[in-house]
């Protein structure tokens, strides 16, 4: 597990807001935007992309997927292979839709508390310097 990053006091209490708002899907434009030169906001803003855009791939990963099994469905004779492997797939993503909904928590929990904690499992990534 990564090192806490540690931040200014008063950065922290003025970008706060911004901190948690990058947790919150699309509004992480806005910390993103205004918060240039803050080091917390920009940790948070960096984690909070990055859950982001984990959810997104996530979304185009399952609808690729179900379009392609949906046709596959069709076949005589094996389309219900296709129909339970389509079934098993949208569980494996309700659960990982959870655990991102969990990391979200986790991460605004963290910019709450003011710490700089990385994210299980996804937070080493860095997508903004």
């Amino acid at each position: 597990m990564s090192e806490v990053q540690v931040f200014d006091s008063q950065d922290v209490v003025k970008n706060k807001v911004y901190a948690i708002l990058a947790y919150l899907g699309f509004l992480v434009i806005i910390p993103l935007i205004v918060c240039k030169d803050s080091r917390y906001a920009k940790f948070h803003t960096n984690q909070g992309l990055v859950l982001f855009l984990s959810g997104i791939a996530l979304s185009i990963a399952d609808f690729i997927v179900g379009i392609i099994l949906g046709i596959c469905t069709g076949l005589p004779l094996i389309g219900w292979i296709f129909g339970i492997i389509m079934l098993l797939i949208n569980v494996v993503v309700s659960i990982v839709s959870i655990g991102l909904f969990v990391l979200m928590i986790i991460g605004i929990i963290n910019a709450c508390k003011g710490e700089g904690k990385e994210l299980p499992l996804i937070g080493h990534f860095v997508i903004l310097q």
